[in-house]
């Protein structure tokens, strides 16, 4: 059975960035993330991808704001041991109400939740929702 961990959050309060910067940090993945001259800022483009670590298979999915990457957690992530993912709040993109729904069974569902922040208090946010995922993620290894 599966293990996931969900960044849940309404749009634009960093789900995505912190998945990310999770993978950058505590797993030392390195990405390029393509200039979008419309924002003036750098890209980050959901993913969803498996690796080995320590053991356990890892799951990551970026692209909790439409079903359709939810899907992808069912279809391509099902065999992990411990997925990574986010979701929205509500609707149909909340992820335990979306996973009951589609018969996906799972051992344990942890939320960690995120809100948006001014840009002077990401920095710190941040750092406080990795070190809940660490430990989070520690129990499960």
């Amino acid at each position: 059975m599966v293990n996931i961990i969900c960044f849940r959050g309404k749009s634009n309060t960093g789900k995505t960035s912190i998945i990310y910067k999770i993978l950058e940090e505590y797993f030392q993945f390195n990405f390029f993330y393509g200039f979008n001259k419309r924002t003036n800022s750098n890209e980050k483009k959901d993913i969803t991808f498996s690796f080995k670590y320590e053991k356990k298979k890892i799951g990551i999915n970026t692209g909790g704001d439409d079903k359709y990457n939810l899907y992808r957690i069912i279809n391509e992530l099902k065999n992990c041991d411990i997925i990574i993912c986010s979701c929205r709040t509500k609707g149909s993109t909340e992820l335990s109400n979306f996973l009951k729904k589609n018969n996906f069974q799972f051992d344990n569902l942890k939320f960690i939740e995120m809100a948006k922040k001014e840009s002077f208090e990401i920095n710190n946010y941040q750092t406080e929702k990795i070190k809940e995922f660490v430990e989070i993620f520690e129990d499960k290894k």
